[in-house]
């Protein structure tokens, strides 16, 4: 997992291709909600980007028993996102406490299935905008032109592979577990099928 990190790093450092943040129009469309000026799948990668930090939440904090806590990486995911939860999983040794850390009431909140309905709903929504119609030539003119999407689309697969790592290795999930793979919905239906 470092390594994945560190090539993460240098990757959105010094290779990610496309104009930088200060003089990117994509970034000024998306921060100040002009989503109909954005390819639509940019729109959706970048919706998801903000539902994978609550979903990491949902997954990790009712089972966060490690020697590293875990509350604040998924806090720093919700700006970095894999930057931040990488960390977590390459520090954490596997050293369980008798108990969670999480208090009592945001251990429910996050284990209800009510939460992971309105999740699930969310990610639903998110994907409303691929109904306006979508261009992959488009994303990937968007990917070359942009470093955010450049570096997003690369933080996106990250997240939905720690999301199946997860899955695999902190909920020993071995059956269906390429459903994980699916963003945001696929590990939420798994954990209840658990």
């Amino acid at each position: 997992m470092f390594w994945v990190w560190l090539v993460f790093v240098f990757y959105a450092m010094f290779l990610a291709p496309g104009k930088g943040f200060a003089s990117d129009p994509i970034i000024q469309g998306l921060l100040q909600g002009k989503f109909s000026e954005v390819e639509p799948l940019v729109v959706t990668v970048f919706m998801f980007l903000g539902l994978f930090p609550l979903l990491f939440a949902a997954l990790l904090l009712p089972v966060d028993r490690d020697n590293m806590p875990a509350w604040p990486f998924i806090l720093g995911a919700f700006a970095l996102g894999a930057f931040s939860l990488l960390p977590y999983f390459f520090l954490r040794k596997g050293h369980h406490r008798p108990v969670s850390r999480s208090p009592r009431g945001i251990h429910a909140l996050l284990s209800s299935k009510a939460f992971s309905l309105l999740l699930m709903i969310m990610a639903l929504a998110s994907l409303t905008y691929l109904g306006h119609g979508f261009s992959l030539h488009s994303y990937w003119r968007a990917f070359q032109d942009s470093k955010l999407v450049s570096v997003m689309t690369v933080d996106f697969f990250i997240l939905l592979w720690l999301s199946f790592y997860t899955m695999d290795s902190i909920y020993n999930i071995k059956d269906m577990r390429w459903l994980s793979l699916v963003p945001v919905i696929g590990p939420l239906m798994l954990r209840w099928k658990k």
